[in-house]
C-alpha cells in the first residue's frame, strides 16, 4: 500500500478558515461599523439592532476559534487545561475522517466543547490555558450587560420582559418608557458603537496577553517554535 504523502503545513493552517483569528474579527467588526453608519434614516435603528447581534455572536466565534488556535500550535497545553479543572477528552470518532489534519487542527475539535458565551466561562477557560483573564471586573460587568441587551433582541424581539426590566431598569433613562410586554428596547448607531468599541478593546486585549502568556510558556517548557508555528503564534499580533 502506498502512503498518502501528506502537503507541508503553512501558518495559516492553525487557523480557522485560513484567516489570522484578530484579523478576521476585526474585519468582521469594521463592516458591521459601516453598515451601521451607512444604514438609511428609516432602517437606522433595526440595523443597529442586527449589527448589536452579530457583534456578540463574531465575538463569541472569534473566542473560541483563538482558544482553538492556540492548543492546536501548543497541544501540551492540554495538559494545564486538565490540570486545571476542564474537560479535555474528545471523541476518537470524530478525527476518523480528518486524520491528516489531527496535528494542527485539534484545539478546534477541543473548543467546539466548551461555551465561550459569557465572560466568565471565557475567562475560566483562558484563565485555564494560559492563566491570562481576557475580562476585567469592570469589562466582565459591561460584556454582561451587552448579553443581557443581545438576549431581550434575539428571544424576545427587544419588547421588555419583566425580567429584563428587574436586572436593567435603574441603567435605563429616566424618562425612557419601561412598561412589559408593550415597551421595547432601543438600539441606536450611538450604542452600537460605543459597545463595539468595548468589544474591540477586549479582544485586541486578548491577543496581545496570550501571545505574551504563549511565548512564556513556551520559554518555561523549552519549546523552541519554528517554521510554520512561530510565524503562526506571531499572527497573533496582526490585528489591521
Amino acid at each position: 500500500m502506498t502512503q498518502k504523502r501528506r502537503r507541508r503545513l503553512d501558518e495559516l493552517d492553525y487557523f480557522s478558515g485560513g484567516v489570522p483569528t484578530g484579523a478576521y474579527f476585526k474585519l468582521r467588526l469594521d463592516e458591521l461599523r459601516e453598515i451601521v453608519a451607512n444604514a438609511s434614516k428609516n432602517y437606522k435603528t433595526s440595523v443597529a439592532g442586527l449589527a448589536y447581534i452579530g457583534l456578540t455572536a463574531y465575538f463569541e466565534s472569534f473566542c473560541k476559534d483563538h482558544f482553538g488556535s492556540i492548543v492546536s500550535i501548543v497541544p501540551s497545553l492540554t495538559k494545564q487545561l486538565a490540570a486545571r479543572g476542564q474537560n479535555t477528552q474528545v471523541d476518537l470518532s470524530s478525527f476518523i475522517d480528518a486524520t491528516d489534519e489531527i496535528d494542527h487542527r485539534l484545539g478546534f475539535y477541543l473548543a467546539e466543547k466548551f461555551d465561550f458565551g459569557t465572560p466568565q466561562n471565557i475567562n475560566a477557560l483562558f484563565n485555564a490555558l494560559l492563566t491570562i483573564s481576557p475580562f476585567s471586573k469592570d469589562e466582565a460587568r459591561e460584556y454582561d450587560r451587552i448579553l443581557h441587551d443581545r438576549n431581550l433582541l434575539v428571544h424576545h424581539g427587544g419588547t421588555y420582559t419583566t425580567s429584563y426590566l428587574k436586572t436593567a431598569a435603574k441603567r435605563l433613562s429616566a424618562n425612557e418608557p419601561k412598561r412589559a410586554f408593550w415597551d421595547s428596547l432601543r438600539i441606536d448607531a450611538e450604542k452600537f458603537q460605543q459597545d463595539a468599541a468595548l468589544v474591540e478593546s477586549i479582544a485586541k486585549k486578548l491577543m496581545e496577553s496570550s501571545h505574551a502568556a504563549v511565548l512564556r510558556y513556551a520559554k518555561g517548557e523549552n519549546i523552541v517554535f519554528r517554521g510554520a508555528r512561530k510565524k503562526a503564534v506571531n499572527y497573533f499580533m496582526y490585528w489591521e
